[in-house]
């Protein structure tokens, strides 16, 4: 369901910029949804599914969003903290963004210059340290936090240097 195309239809007004109704089009016919946008929107939204709840119930609903608004967890999961009496046991995004950083230590003695690497939980895969992005962070505050987390190293993040690598983790393209 993640990245299909809907059309959601409007039944209530939850906050300026939360909405219910439900959803069809693409494997979505009639589907509970809950349409977050940053305009205000009127009966109907042609959108794109940006996140699929299950809630403690084990019922399913999608969260449409307007195609060129993207918006990841913690902004979905703050808009929907508004709804005090539905409790979401999981939540799949189209959207993730993850900050992290290069971190090299030059061998003075040698002069080699040494990269590290984590191994991710599974142990199945090396990479950089990174995390996802939490509520009101930057990206720089994000980098800094997860190489601490992941290192317990207290690091300094260049000015200069950023780089920005896409992927499709369900295998669908999330732009069009």
């Amino acid at each position: 369901m993640l990245a299909n195309d809907v059309t959601a239809t409007i039944y209530g007004t939850l906050s300026p910029t939360l909405y219910s109704g439900y959803a069809q089009g693409n494997g979505t016919q009639g589907i509970n949804a809950y349409v977050i946008s940053k305009k205000p929107v009127g009966d109907t939204l042609t959108g794109v599914v940006t996140a699929v709840l299950t809630l403690s119930d084990g019922t399913q609903r999608v969260v449409v969003a307007p195609k060129n608004e993207i918006m990841y967890e913690p902004e979905i999961m703050e808009k929907l903290s508004a709804l005090r009496q539905i409790k979401i046991e999981k939540i799949s995004c189209l959207y993730e963004k993850s900050c992290g950083a290069v971190i090299l230590y030059e061998d003075k003695a040698t002069g080699d210059t040494l990269i590290l690497l984590v191994k991710n939980h599974n142990g199945r895969f090396y990479s950089f340290p990174k995390g996802h992005v939490e509520l009101h962070e930057n990206e720089k505050e994000t980098a800094v936090r997860e190489v601490k987390e992941e290192t317990n190293l207290d690091v300094e993040i260049l000015d200069d240097f950023r780089e920005i690598s896409d992927y499709c983790p369900f295998g669908k393209s999330a732009r069009g």
